[in-house]
C-alpha cells in the first residue's frame, strides 16, 4: 500500500488489529486529544490499537502512545481518503472502528457501507452539527448535514459528549437509525496531578494583578473578540492580565484588536502549550467564550484544578460540565457587559466550590469512566 506505517512496521500486530482510531490528522484540537488518550486506555487492556490519520501534520506527532502503531493514509484531502483507508482496512484488519471529526467519519462510514471489511464503527460525535441554531437552520451545512444524516446510519453506534450533541445526533439521524449513546470524554487522567504540579513555560507571571486564563484554538467559534472587549471593560475597575493559550489563523486579527482596545499590554497570546494545566491551576479566574461547544473539556480541567470558572452558558456542553451554574458563573453567549461582570464578581468572591459533590460529579469525566463505557461498545 502507498501509505506507509510510521511508527512500528506492517508486522508490528500479530493478527488483526483490535482498535483502529481514525481522524484527519495530529492537530492540537480537542477531538485529536480525546483519541489519543482512548488509544491509551486500550493499550492498558492489552489490546492492539492502530491510530489512523489522514495525513500526518499537526502538533500532536509526539503524543502517539508507546505501544500503538501510528498509520498515515498520506492522502491530499480527507474526503478524497477513502481508497486508502478502505486498503487500510483490508491489510490491517481491525475488529472496531473508532473514528473522530465528521470529515472523517464520513470517510469511515463510506467504507463501512461500501463492504470493504467486515468490522464494527462507532462515531464519536465530538462537536455540535451546528451553533446557536437549531440543525437544519444554517443553509451553508445544509448538503453536509444531509449527507452525514445518510452515512452515520451506516455506523453501529454513535457517541455524542454531551446531552447536546446527543439531542442534535436524534433529530440528524431520525428513527431507524443506529444506537445514540453519551459518553463525556475522559478528560481527567490518571496523571492528572502530576501534570498539575509539573513545571512549565506556563509558570505564572510574576505580577500582583489577578490573572485571568482562556485555553483553545484562536477560531471565530471561540468568540475571543467579546472576550477581549469583556476585559477591556472589566480593566476600568481591575487591573487585571489576561493571558489566551492557544494558536489559530484568528491570531493577527484578535492581537489588531486588543490593540484597538487598548489593552495590548496586558493581554498575553501564549500560542500552543502542551501542558496548559499548571497555568490554569494558578489562574484567578478561567473563561470560556465559546459560541458553541461539543462538550467543554478545558472547562472540566479548570474545574479539577480548583480553579474559579466563568463560561457563556452555550451549547452544548458547558451547562452540563458546571451544573448549571453551581460549579461555575454562566453568562449569555455575545454579552461583553456581564462576561466582564461575572468575571469581575467572580474575582471578588471566588465561591469556593462543594467538594464533595464536585469530586463526585468529575468521576462521570475520569479516565477510567470513559474507558471502560468505551469497552461496553467494543464488546458488545
Amino acid at each position: 500500500m502507498a501509505e506507509g506505517y510510521l511508527t512500528g512496521d506492517a508486522t508490528a500486530h500479530a493478527g488483526a488489529t483490535d482498535v483502529a482510531l481514525f481522524m484527519p490528522t495530529l492537530t492540537g484540537g480537542g477531538a485529536e486529544r480525546i483519541q489519543l488518550i482512548l488509544a491509551r486506555y486500550f493499550l492498558a487492556q492489552h489490546l492492539k490499537v492502530d491510530v489512523v490519520v489522514c495525513k500526518r501534520v499537526g502538533s500532536l506527532g509526539d503524543s502517539i502512545p508507546i505501544g500503538a502503531r501510528l498509520v498515515s493514509l498520506d492522502a491530499k484531502r480527507v474526503l478524497l481518503s477513502l481508497k486508502r483507508y478502505e486498503r487500510y482496512l483490508r491489510k490491517a484488519r481491525p475488529r472496531v472502528v473508532i473514528s473522530s471529526v465528521e470529515n472523517a467519519s464520513a470517510v469511515a462510514c463510506m467504507a463501512r457501507a461500501r463492504g470493504s471489511h467486515r468490522h464494527r464503527l462507532v462515531v464519536r460525535q465530538d462537536n455540535a452539527l451546528t451553533g446557536a441554531a437549531t440543525v437544519w437552520r444554517d443553509p451553508r451545512r445544509w448538503a453536509w448535514l444531509i449527507l452525514l444524516s445518510i452515512v452515520y446510519r451506516y455506523a453501529d453506534h454513535l457517541i455524542a459528549v454531551s446531552r447536546g450533541v446527543e439531542g442534535q445526533l436524534r433529530r440528524l439521524i431520525g428513527k431507524g437509525g443506529p444506537p445514540i449513546g453519551l459518553v463525556y470524554n475522559p478528560v481527567i487522567l490518571p496523571d492528572f496531578a502530576t501534570r498539575l504540579h509539573e513545571p512549565s513555560m506556563a509558570a505564572r507571571p510574576l505580577c500582583r494583578h489577578p490573572m485571568i486564563v482562556a485555553a483553545g484554538r484562536l477560531h471565530p467559534v471561540k468568540d475571543y473578540p467579546t472576550l477581549l472587549r469583556a476585559f477591556a471593560l472589566l480593566r476600568r475597575s481591575i487591573p487585571a492580565t489576561l493571558v489566551i493559550l492557544g494558536e489559530g489563523d484568528a491570531r493577527a486579527e484578535l492581537e489588531a484588536l486588543a490593540g484597538e482596545l487598548g489593552i495590548v499590554h496586558h493581554v498575553e497570546f501564549a500560542g500552543f502549550v502542551s501542558n496548559p494545566l499548571p497555568l490554569i491551576h494558578v489562574a484567578d479566574v478561567f473563561v470560556l467564550s465559546s459560541l458553541s461547544e461539543g462538550l467543554g473539556g478545558v472547562l472540566v480541567e479548570a474545574l479539577a484544578a480548583g480553579t474559579p470558572v466563568v463560561s457563556t452558558d452555550c451549547r452544548h456542553g458547558p451547562n452540563e460540565v458546571l451544573g448549571g451554574g453551581l460549579y461555575g458563573r454562566l453568562v449569555p453567549v455575545g454579552d461583553v457587559e456581564m462576561l466582564a461582570n461575572a468575571m469581575k464578581e467572580t474575582l471578588d468572591d471566588p465561591r469556593p466550590l462543594p467538594p464533595v459533590e464536585l469530586k463526585a460529579h468529575l468521576t462521570q469525566f475520569s479516565f477510567d469512566f470513559a474507558g471502560r463505557r468505551y469497552m461496553d461498545f467494543l464488546l458488545s
